[in-house]
């Protein structure tokens, strides 16, 4: 019925909601599965069937967007930025952010800092 996917969305956005709120602290899938009033492996579960992704990538990649816009709008070290965006090190930060963007987060900066809207 309706309802039951009603419910279940209702589930993933208060997992969604919990990993964009804290995504700059140590999250713990027990964490996101307690904001939806779930037990951890159902909720993961769900998580991944509603979204198509982990809870773990989804936190990465709202990890990195938020790195993108510090980059691009700040003057921090991306020493200070990975700790800002919830990174554990910046050894971590470095890695996660050359693979999802494909450049390293200074290079980043360089690139993109001064190119023009829509270029």
């Amino acid at each position: 019925p309706w309802f039951a996917a009603w419910d279940l969305a209702f589930h993933v956005v208060a997992m969604a909601r919990y990993i964009t709120e804290n995504f700059r602290e140590p999250v713990q899938v027990a964490d996101v599965a307690a904001a939806a009033h779930l037990n951890p492996n159902y909720a993961m579960t769900l998580f991944r069937q509603v979204l198509g992704t982990t809870v773990h990538t989804y936190l990465t990649d709202r990890r990195i967007a938020e790195a993108q816009r510090l980059l691009l709008t700040g003057t921090a070290t991306t020493r200070r930025i990975a700790e800002d965006t919830g990174f554990g090190s910046h050894s971590g930060f470095h890695t996660a952010f050359t693979q999802a963007c494909g450049i390293p987060p200074g290079r980043y900066r360089r690139l993109h800092r001064g190119a023009a809207p829509g270029s």
